[in-house]
């Protein structure tokens, strides 16, 4: 016969099991809801930590997500319509937030934001109407912002922000509803505090900022065909 030892024994254990199991379903308290339409539409998530938030919508065909967090607090929702569309988001750190809204063919947007544990955020946001247009957006650091909007075809806007408090806005074609055909812009903000802020309409524009120091801020626009602008502040 087992003795009342034993039976101590098991109730401790299955307390025990108990207790492991709800703290895990606390700390797991990710989430992440996925809603496609149409044909051969793929989705991947990956969550580590706690309090992730992954929400993605896909109309239309052979359009492509992949979302990855690694930390808590993080943000992802992506809203890809039209064809073959591909979004990449890769959050490493806590409460960095991405937002991607594609709508044509063809167009990609990749956002890469790392960030320590401070609870400053990092906010990226890619809107891409038209065909093969590209937007890309790396993000090291805290109170990071960046804006990347394009209408039309061919366009490449590019957002490289290591530090802090630095705050970054491409409009290729979309600021005034127009639109802007293989067009570039590229802003690297490799210090704290800069503001920078881009905005093209017309034909083949390049515009490129660098500020490699603290407190700066740049504008450019540019309006009409083949223009092209150089800032360097350091």
């Amino acid at each position: 016969m087992m003795n009342n030892s034993f039976w101590k024994r098991m109730v401790l254990f299955i307390i025990s099991l108990t207790l492991v199991l709800t703290a895990t379903s606390v700390i797991a308290s990710n989430v992440a809801n996925v809603n496609q339409s149409g044909d051969d539409n793929s989705a991947q998530m990956e969550q580590g930590g706690d309090n992730n938030a992954a929400n993605v919508g896909q109309v239309g065909t052979a359009n492509a997500v992949m979302i990855t967090e690694d930390g808590n607090d993080n943000n992802a929702l992506i809203d890809q319509n039209g064809e073959s569309n591909s979004s990449v988001v890769d959050q490493v750190g806590d409460a960095n937030t991405a937002n991607v809204a594609q709508d044509g063919e063809v167009n990609v947007a990749r956002i890469d934001q790392i960030s320590p544990d401070s609870g400053l955020e990092n906010i990226a946001d890619v809107d891409q109407t038209g065909v093969d247009n590209y937007g890309d957006v790396s993000q090291i650091g805290e109170d990071n912002g960046t804006m990347i909007s394009q209408d039309g075809i061919g366009n490449e806007a590019l957002i490289v922000q290591d530090g802090n408090g630095n705050f970054a806005e491409v409009y290729l074609g979309g600021f005034e509803s127009e639109t802007c055909l293989n067009c570039i812009a590229e802003i690297n903000q490799l210090a704290n505090d800069n503001s920078a802020w881009v905005s093209q309409e017309g034909v083949s524009h390049e515009a490129y900022v660098d500020q490699l120091s603290d407190g700066n801020s740049a504008s450019v626009i540019q309006i009409g065909q083949t223009n092209t602008t150089n800032v360097l502040q350091n």
